[in-house]
């Protein structure tokens, strides 16, 4: 409580010397301004100091007896006295520091402020603008909800930019767009999808003809559950929601997709999708099939070009059906089908045209279909992809729904083009590669960004993990080797499920991932959960923490390699190459063999020339006795690894490697990598180990048999391989020698 009794005088007086210091009120040029300053004697006259409402104010600037200006000079003099002890004082002296800010700027939105009983719902939020200029927004938040209020006020005050579109007709109707849901709200995990969706449905079906202000709304709801995650990062509210995640919500073009209208769901193998045109499948824990994907990520897919609501239901239930581990490759091929299926969509809608049902498939149309995709503008690869993709779709309804009838030759006319020509990798050359580093390390001391690039370069220059798998490396992925010095990553590959690669690196690339790992660690302590171990996390837009990802890392490389002026504009892919090559160079100069290297860099060819790498599929082979390819194959020369007896000193317990195929004559082990012993060079066999190989393709059977993805069957498989190579050799070198394998050093 003031001691001190003001009197009307001195109250004019301190306004007069706080806020018009340099007016001389002795003359008649500031006439406005003297009859504002009589106009408000007056009322405290009449009224008395002490006994003026907020009433009486707002009517003596509404009737224009005071300026707007003094009146709020007035205001903020009697509250900052502590002196205004009448109707809403507790919403002005709220109100206080906002209102001193506001004498500073000069103008003000007097209509609003000055506004009766609504004060006790004005707010106003904070201005986020650089301008000093720019006001600040007004805001009425008549709400019945107290927690609701306390949310919006800390939204229009929250110092980043997300909520710049929170306009006041928005933020008046906030409370009435989540409906039934608003009475219950009283913490910040009330807040759900289902809230969410609520308020985007109640603007959508009250803003239908205004496109703009429909816009508005979506972005400012969006603003809205941005702020609530950024604020309270350890309270996921869409943690196990089945129409919404984080990861969805604060990508870039999510308002897009809303107003696009995609479906929002997980991806479930039994859900019923419908017709539906749009739709966005949230991924959760698919980070085990595909480093493409973290644990939390979503997909969209788009079949609105499909105008048939017969194709675009089968089509979901056929991407619906695949396997987990294939939803990323399948998503991928969705988009051919949808245009080969639309293709015979508007052929059968043709005037006469002889087979209208959407069902029935001829041969003529397989044809015609083929010749559509023949005439694309498109490399003959991708031609092949496509054709690829349309005709397994329509096996797949022949086999598995029988919902469509095709004429019997019509898959023969739905065969391959011709065989793309192959290609070979294309290293990236050293002077390149130098020129390359040396910009990224220039780079890395101010852009954080290109400290993670230059990383990452390292790596997928010295394993032969893709970028994708790089980019989704944990902090816990280093572990030391036997060896001193010396580190190795553990990575799950794209279609490992589960099982870890490893590679080794050199001590250099250690300390820029160690490095990294420092320099993100305050990020990782703020980052959503689902990223929070992975290594290469930046500070995305709308201030989230995001992981840098394949397209990132493209994009950079791309404008490090035009800043550079190179020749090429190197990918990846090239790095990868690069890593191939290299591996081949060191194999020269270590003296490994073709077998070691092939396996190596997975890769089941090295070219004749054995400069550089070739992906090319296995050539025809002659089958053998267990039931698999082996032909003249090119990994391994079992020949030159089966002995006539194993060396005394290397015939112990300890040498026996490959449960029991065969023995080790190295000193110590020099394969740095997960290579079989079957093609190390130091590896030895007899004929008597025949019945050992026979168990070992037993066992590889049995895991062939259970294996989770096609990924693994084929590893297993070319494991497979090598093991019959070397058993075909025992068996020729038996049939050669007609020698009692009795007989022979075990």
């Amino acid at each position: 409580m003031p001691t001190k009794l003001y009197t009307i005088d001195d109250i004019l007086n301190l306004i007069k010397n706080n806020y018009y210091p340099d007016v001389d009120f002795s003359t008649n040029t500031k006439y406005k301004l003297s009859k504002s300053f009589n106009g408000l004697h007056e009322l405290c006259e009449e009224r008395g100091l002490y006994s003026v409402t907020w009433e009486n104010i707002c009517q003596a600037v509404n009737n224009s007896t005071v300026s707007p200006k003094v009146m709020l000079s007035f205001v903020v003099t009697i509250l900052d006295l502590g002196i205004y002890n009448n109707s809403h004082s507790e919403s002005l002296y709220r109100l206080l520091p906002t209102l001193k800010l506001l004498i500073l700027q000069g103008t003000a939105a007097w209509d609003k402020l000055f506004c009766g009983e609504q004060i006790d719902c004005l707010y106003l939020g904070k201005n986020s603008s650089s301008d000093p200029e720019s006001k600040n927004s007004y805001y009425y938040i008549d709400y019945e909800n107290n927690f609701l209020v306390s949310c919006m006020v800390a939204v229009l005050n929250y110092p980043r930019l997300i909520t710049r579109w929170l306009e006041g007709w928005l933020v008046a109707d906030f409370e009435n767009s989540l409906g039934h849901f608003a009475p219950f709200l009283r913490e910040i995990n009330d807040f759900s999808e289902h809230t969410f969706w609520h308020q985007i449905n109640y603007f959508k079906n009250n803003l239908k003809k205004d496109k703009k202000a429909l816009n508005i709304a979506i972005r400012g709801v969006v603003s809205f559950y941005r702020w609530l995650i950024l604020e309270y990062p350890k309270v996921n509210i869409f943690e196990n929601a089945h129409s919404m995640s984080r990861d969805l919500l604060t990508t870039g073009w999510v308002i897009n997709l809303i107003k696009d209208n995609y479906y929002v769901t997980t991806f479930n193998m039994n859900e019923d999708l419908g017709d539906k045109e749009r739709v966005i499948f949230l991924l959760r824990g698919f980070d085990r099939f595909s480093t493409q994907r973290k644990k939390e990520s979503f997909l969209t897919l788009n079949l609105s070009e499909l105008k048939s609501s017969f194709y675009r239901k089968e089509l979901w239930k056929y991407y619906l059906s695949s396997p987990s581990v294939s939803v990323n490759a399948f998503a991928g091929q969705i988009g051919y089908m949808a245009s080969g299926l639309e293709f015979l969509h508007k052929l059968k809608n043709q005037p006469n045209y002889p087979n209208p049902l959407f069902h029935y498939f001829t041969c003529q149309e397989a044809v015609l279909l083929k010749n559509y995709i023949y005439d694309m503008n498109i490399a003959l690869g991708t031609k092949n992809n496509r054709l690829g993709a349309i005709r397994r779709f329509l096996l797949w309804e022949k086999d598995s729904r029988h919902m469509f009838i095709f004429d019997n030759m019509f898959f023969s006319y739905l065969t391959q083009f011709e065989e793309p020509s192959k290609t070979s990798g294309n290293a990236v050359p050293d002077e390149d590669l130098i020129a390359l580093n040396n910009l990224l390390v220039e780079k890395s001391e101010t852009d954080h960004i290109a400290m993670l690039v230059h990383t990452i370069f390292h790596i997928a220059i010295q394993t032969e993990f893709r970028i994708s798998q790089i980019c989704s490396l944990t902090t816990n992925c280093i572990h030391p080797t036997i060896k001193p010095n010396q580190f190795e990553v553990h990575s799950t590959s794209k279609t490992s499920h589960g099982r870890k690669d490893k590679s080794v690196i050199t001590e250099i690339t250690y300390h820029l991932m160690t490095r990294v790992i420092q320099a993100t660690e305050e990020l990782r302590l703020t980052a959503p959960p689902s990223i929070s171990e992975y290594i290469f996390l930046y500070q995305g837009m709308v201030n989230t923490i995001r992981v840098v990802d394949a397209p990132v890392f493209r994009t950079y490389l791309r404008k490090c390699c035009e800043e550079l002026n190179l020749k090429r504009i190197y990918t990846a892919a090239d790095l990868r190459d690069t890593h191939m090559t290299k591996s081949f160079e060191y194999i020269l100069r270590n003296g490994k063999s073709d077998a070691e290297m092939s396996i190596l860099s997975k890769h089941k060819y090295i070219d004749t020339s054995k400069s550089h790498y070739i992906e090319m599929e296995l050539e025809k082979m002659l089958e053998a006795t267990y039931g698999i390819i082996i032909g003249d194959s090119n990994l391994i020369d079992p020949d030159k690894n089966l002995v006539d007896s194993i060396p005394q000193e290397n015939n112990g317990e300890d040498s026996i490697v490959e449960d029991g195929c065969g023995c080790c004559t190295a000193e110590k082990c020099v394969i740095t990598s997960s290579l079989p012993c079957l093609a190390c060079k130091h590896f030895v066999t007899t004929v008597a180990h025949e019945k050992f190989f026979v168990k070992a393709i037993e066992n590889i059977d049995t895991l062939i048999s259970r294996a989770a993805t096609p990924h693994d069957k084929e590893d297993f498989i070319t494991i497979k391989r090598l093991y019959v190579l070397y058993l075909k050799s025992i068996y020729k070198r038996k049939e050669a020698t007609s020698i009692d394998p009795e007989q022979l050093g075990t």
